[in-house]
């Protein structure tokens, strides 16, 4: 990814972060469907945690919040342990219904 891709995504992810906040919700729930959103792929627990910068209490407490508003899922690998999340099949609906 180039350095203007990656600061546009960056920029992506924190303004989600902010909407989400204005909305109500916690700032880094906002961070993590903005990332999903941007990449469009489910991400490990691990890695949302790495990725964003923030504790995996954070994530999973996050995790928590969209799971029960219907904007993301967990899903898993076969033979790996860890927990996946990604967006629903429509996660905006629930977005802008919540």
């Amino acid at each position: 990814m180039s350095d203007s891709a990656a600061k546009v995504r960056e920029r992506f992810i924190e303004q989600m972060g902010i909407i989400a906040q204005g909305d109500g919700l916690p700032r880094i729930a906002g961070r993590m469907m903005g990332l999903m959103i941007f990449d469009g792929r489910s991400y490990a627990f691990g890695e949302l945690a790495e990725t964003l910068q923030v504790s995996r209490g954070s994530v999973s407490t996050n995790a928590r919040i969209l799971e029960q508003q219907g904007i993301i899922e967990r899903t898993a690998v076969p033979g790996d342990r860890q927990d996946y999340f990604q967006l629903t099949e429509n996660p905006f609906e629930s977005i802008l219904s919540g």
